[in-house]
């Protein structure tokens, strides 16, 4: 038997980073790729100023090839890679990427390229949702602790018209069944709060998921 929940959206707001974006590990992948030496040495805190720096004396053509390396490895062939550098400077490139795996990263890839040639790639935007669903029944709640992402995405999906791109995209994979591609549409999830029936999420992805979706919406969901 579905289970029945209402969902209010608290909050959309504009974002023009991600909070796991760009973390030392990855500049340090990629001030490595870009054969700087004594990449070991330099302190976490230095890492952004330092890749920034090393982008500016490659170029936007290379450095952007760079960044993209470190951000896909092996998973987007160098061609594809090569190809994909002047599309980033268009508006909200990750947007027509075929691949939903690889639009996170590409929206990554123009957080930095930014940075280093902010004349030349726009700001980035994402949607930061804040929406609270509450179980109409409480054998609806055990879904809420620690959701899956399609479950999520389908908490969102119910308050979109059918005009909108998720919808039109996922029609079939929002009713029922395995929605991989789920995983890739949020590009952050948490649990903000849960009290008993009543859970709060914070969760961010791409703008064109949302639509015309404003603060204050309110829906009910039945999956």
């Amino acid at each position: 038997m579905p289970e029945t929940y209402s969902v209010t959206i608290d909050t959309i707001s504009e974002i023009h980073a991600l909070p796991d974006s760009w973390g030392p590990e990855t500049l340090r992948i990629f001030l490595e790729l870009a054969d700087m030496d004594d990449v070991s040495q330099l302190q976490d805190g230095d890492l952004l100023d330092m890749a920034i720096m090393m982008l500016q004396d490659l170029g936007n053509q290379k450095g952007g090839e760079l960044v993209l390396e470190a951000i896909f490895a092996e998973s987007m062939r160098p061609g594809v890679r090569q190809n994909l550098i002047d599309d980033l400077e268009e508006q909200e490139p990750w947007s027509d990427i075929a691949e939903i795996a690889h639009q996170r990263g590409v929206f990554d890839a123009v957080i930095l390229l930014q940075q280093a040639f902010p004349n030349r790639y726009g700001t980035p935007d994402a949607a930061s949702l804040q929406l609270t669903v509450t179980a109409q029944r409480d054998s609806g709640a055990a879904n809420m602790i620690d959701p899956k992402p399609d479950w999520l995405v389908r908490m969102i999906a119910a308050g979109l018209s059918e005009r909108e791109t998720l919808i039109r995209l996922y029609g079939a994979e929002l009713l029922s069944g395995n929605f991989e591609d789920a995983q890739h549409i949020l590009w952050h999830q948490e649990q903000i709060s849960s009290d008993g029936k009543t859970s709060t999420y914070h969760v961010i992805l791409a703008k064109q998921w949302i639509g015309s979706m404003g603060r204050g919406d309110a829906f009910t969901v039945s999956i």
